[in-house]
């Protein structure tokens, strides 16, 4: 952050105006004007008599403490970094760096979101082992989300909060309770602030499309399932799917084909469902192929691969109307161990 925009933020949160602001100082408006759009910076003297309009040091108006905590805070992300890239992270290990990193910054949502995910990842791990050990870590990681969804004003964090309570609500069969963030995500998501996010700034901004577009992608199939949607309805949101992911040429994941192939097999056309069952099973082989650079880039949410995964897919009383033709036999094969 600018001295400029701390300036404005600082301003803002007191609720006072430039021209106030400026009085206050013994300057013209223009002046605080030029500060906060960085054109000039404030002399040493006028540096003093903000830290004492805002009850702040020099330090923070300059931007150490945020420098600072920036720092720190990737520091962290280095040891989780590491923790993770031998392959087979201790989950408790991770864990207790998080908590040590939000002991020290306890309002850091960046943070907090990142370990609602861990502990739903490694949750996974206990499923069946220790239920009582699954179910903690995935209150826990439901409480982390209700906070953020309760205090955050960040728009992308929010969104994808909502859309990770949704999930996680239905996981634990509080499905009346995940109803309300699916419709908390779609307001969200769909906002100014998220389609405006941080314009300019090319990390922010690729990472913006990279997020909108995996919400767009999860709210759309989710209403693919949707029980009160008609067949007919079905295939239009599977149109509109497709058009993103042509749009963004995505590609790779079996998860981006498999509600296609639900879709397509509501409506009995069966060209466009073994069509995309295939697409499915290619991305899954693919991704546990050990060498391939998905596999080596891309944690796992779950212990199960990912041709288990189309394997329930293809389990689907749904698609019983193609279960006996060639293609769903190769689509069987490539999927086999």
């Amino acid at each position: 952050m600018t001295i400029g925009e701390t300036i404005r933020k600082m301003r803002r949160a007191r609720d006072i105006t430039q021209e106030e602001l400026a009085e206050l100082l013994h300057i013209t408006p223009q002046a605080v004007s030029r500060w906060e759009t960085d054109a000039t910076t404030p002399d040493v003297g006028s540096l003093m008599g903000l830290a004492r309009i805002f009850d702040c040091t020099t330090d923070e108006l300059l931007g150490m403490n945020t420098i600072k905590k920036e720092d720190r805070i990737k520091y962290y992300k280095n040891l989780i970094g590491k923790a993770y890239s031998s392959g087979n992270p201790n989950g408790d290990d991770v864990i207790a760096i998080y908590r040590d990193a939000l002991r020290e910054y306890p309002n850091d949502f960046e943070l907090m979101h990142r370990f609602s995910i861990d502990l739903f990842y490694f949750s996974n791990y206990y499923e069946e082992s220790d239920p009582e050990k699954h179910d903690v870590m995935m209150n826990e990681s439901i409480t982390l989300l209700e906070y953020i969804v309760g205090h955050c004003t960040d728009s992308m964090i929010l969104a994808d909060s909502c859309r990770q309570l949704h999930s996680h609500l239905r996981l634990m069969d509080r499905a009346e309770e995940a109803k309300k963030y699916l419709s908390y995500f779609s307001t969200i998501g769909s906002s100014r602030e998220v389609i405006e996010f941080e314009v300019g700034n090319q990390w922010k901004e690729e990472n913006l499309i990279f997020q909108l577009v995996y919400n767009l992608r999860f709210y759309n199939a989710l209403r693919l399932h949707d029980k009160k949607k008609s067949p007919k309805q079905q295939v239009k949101i599977a149109h509109q799917l497709e058009g993103l992911y042509d749009a963004f040429d995505l590609k790779g994941e079996h998860t981006l084909y498999t509600p296609l192939a639900w879709a397509y097999a509501g409506t009995g056309d069966a060209e466009k469902t073994l069509f995309n069952l295939r697409l499915a099973a290619l991305a899954a082989a693919e991704q546990d192929n050990p060498e391939s650079k998905y596999a080596k880039s891309v944690i796992r949410n779950s212990p199960k691969d990912n041709r288990d995964e189309v394997a329930e897919e293809l389990s689907d009383s749904r698609y019983d109307f193609v279960r006996n033709t060639p293609e769903f036999d190769e689509i069987l094969q490539i999927i086999a161990k």
